[in-house]
């Protein structure tokens, strides 16, 4: 059953985000879902205003952030969203952890902005039991 799973969460990635549709997504995702990370993939047409090469190169350095940004994902989750087109940034990668949250923002022309913080403790973590 977990193969399957796996297998529909593919096909929902191929249909739901076409231009990450490659093939280091596709198995840095696969492996991420065997380890228990939650992955959510989006692709709102950022890619499909640019120019041909502009695209290609955007996509392929894109892909290569998102493939390094799943591996080194051991639990929680990665949502990975190509913005519509008109936006400032291009894409953006949000990893949710047990103990940390990061944004990677990425422009077109291949640069990427990180900002990270420390997840809150939860009310139990902060108030005595009674």
């Amino acid at each position: 059953m977990a193969v399957a799973r796996l297998i529909e969460a593919q096909l929902r990635d191929g249909i739901r985000a076409s231009d990450l549709d490659l093939p280091q997504v596709r198995d840095a995702a696969w492996r991420a879902r065997q380890r228990g990370v939650k992955v959510v993939l989006l692709d709102d047409g950022g890619l499909s205003v640019l120019a041909d090469e502009e695209a290609a190169r955007a996509r392929d350095h894109l892909g290569a952030a998102v493939a390094e940004l799943l591996a080194d994902a051991e639990s929680g989750r990665v949502t990975v969203r190509i913005h519509p087109p008109g936006r400032s940034t291009l894409a953006s990668v949000g990893v949710d952890t047990d103990d940390q949250v990061e944004l990677v923002e990425f422009t077109a022309a291949g640069t990427a902005h990180s900002s990270s913080s420390a997840t809150p403790a939860s009310s139990a973590d902060r108030w005595p039991a009674r």
